[in-house]
């Protein structure tokens, strides 16, 4: 859904306690009144709850104004209220200037932003190309934008849906980063932040039954898959004599949960359940105060990792 705006005015007026406030007209047609960027009321010296940060400083960088707005592209979502329509959460005061921010930061690396920038250049009507995906132009001439995934957050923000920014020759540093991260895996189990699992979905990537999606050569014994917004990379083909993702939860329950781990005097340990393993964490404490001093935590079992007998043999017996 477009949440971008044009700020076509800005006016500012007096109310009867003498607070500045302003009128901001947005698309020539839409009216935000009694907007106060102040976080104090000069009138009463009460706190403004309904700041915005972003608005206030704005408003401070710019000599207590909010005029520099006039010919921005706004990001942000309205609300009724009293006094009509308000901004209630404001993503971004210049969508422009903020995604170039992003391409000087991440300077040609792949990135991802919540900023609705694709949306934004179909607006301005940017050429589509045959995959879906935006060119940029001039100096980003070799960068392409385009919107994958749904509720997803990478530790960039979550939104509805959001845009990859990625090289065009696809010899990118988001496969550069990735294939690091599977060389220093020494084959284990791994969480990844990259946002890889759609990124070969759209490269037209083939989902397994599973929804997993198996790595080309030479790292086709790897696997990885999205489960409740971690993407997890592990290898493929294990039986039950190893811990999978489809054994976790029965081995976990059985075995560890709600069980005490290498408790002392000092520290007391129990078992949790994590994306790709089973950890036994442990909190340290003063033996004379009772004092928290500290926490660790171990993997006892990664996908990947072979089963005791034991387990083995009441996996067996489950079945």
């Amino acid at each position: 859904m477009k949440n971008f705006y044009k700020v076509t005015s800005v006016q500012r007026k007096k109310t009867q306690k003498g607070d500045t406030v302003y009128s901001i007209q947005l698309n020539n047609s839409i009216l935000i009144d009694y907007v106060y960027p102040d976080k104090i009321w000069r009138s009463s010296g009460s706190k403004n709850i309904h700041i915005s940060s972003k608005l206030h400083d704005f408003w401070n960088e710019n000599a207590n104004s909010l005029e520099k707005l006039v010919g921005n592209y706004i990001v942000t979502s309205l609300s009724d209220s009293d006094f009509g329509l308000k901004f209630s959460m404001i993503n971004s005061l210049d969508i422009i200037s903020d995604f170039k921010k992003l391409l000087d930061k991440y300077q040609e690396k792949t990135f991802l932003t919540n900023l609705p920038i694709y949306d934004f250049l179909k607006f301005l009507k940017y050429e589509i190309n045959n995959d879906g995906s935006i060119s940029l132009k001039k100096e980003y001439e070799h960068l392409n934008i385009i919107n994958i995934g749904e509720n997803i957050g990478y530790g960039y923000g979550v939104a509805p849906s959001y845009t990859i920014c990625y090289q065009q020759n696809l010899n990118d540093i988001l496969i550069d980063d990735f294939k690091k991260e599977l060389e220093e895996s020494d084959e284990d189990a791994f969480l990844t932040n990259l946002p890889i699992y759609d990124f070969l979905k759209f490269l037209g990537y083939k989902l397994n039954s599973d929804k997993s999606i198996t790595l080309q050569k030479p790292y086709d014994f790897f696997n990885i898959i999205k489960k409740d917004n971690s993407t997890i990379c592990y290898k493929n083909k294990l039986n039950d004599n190893y811990l999978t993702l489809n054994n976790i939860e029965i081995i976990y329950d059985k075995f560890y949960h709600k069980k005490e781990g290498h408790t002392s005097e000092t520290r007391y340990c129990s078992y949790k359940m994590k994306p790709i393993g089973i950890i036994e964490y442990c909190e340290k404490y003063s033996k004379h105060m009772g004092k928290r001093q500290g926490s660790s935590e171990r993997f006892v079992l990664k996908i990947g990792s072979k089963l005791h007998q034991e387990q083995i043999d009441f996996l067996l017996s489950f079945k």
